[in-house]
């Protein structure tokens, strides 16, 4: 199988058949998605080995951050536009610092030190 050689662990959801739109059903194989771009959406780590996902999965990160800080900073009293402004401006920051731990992590990893 292509993703088995690709690296990528194997189709997630393979079908063999499915029911076409008018009706009729097709019988060709779809290897669906491959088990690393499952687990990176299912673990958020823009790491699937497909940049477009990758790129998904960053922002939606992002978003995330930004709702979590947007929340806070209600609480806080300070104006929707700060607090939108500030939000978006620490989401960034966080992926910046989270893509920078992921990085180092790879290098420890391929010089086998933690």
């Amino acid at each position: 199988m292509a993703d088995k050689v690709d690296g990528m662990g194997g189709p997630a959801f393979p079908s063999e058949q499915h029911e076409c739109q008018d009706g009729t059903w097709n019988q060709t194989f779809d290897p669906g998605m491959s088990t690393r771009q499952f687990a990176a959406i299912k673990l958020r780590v823009p790491d699937s080995g497909t940049d477009w996902l990758d790129d998904m999965i960053r922002r939606a990160r992002r978003d995330d951050f930004a709702a979590q800080e947007l929340s806070s900073g209600c609480d806080h009293g300070y104006t929707p536009d700060s607090v939108a402004e500030r939000s978006f401006a620490l989401a960034d920051a966080m992926v910046v610092e989270s893509d920078k731990a992921a990085k180092d992590n790879e290098t420890h990893s391929e010089k086998g030190t933690q």
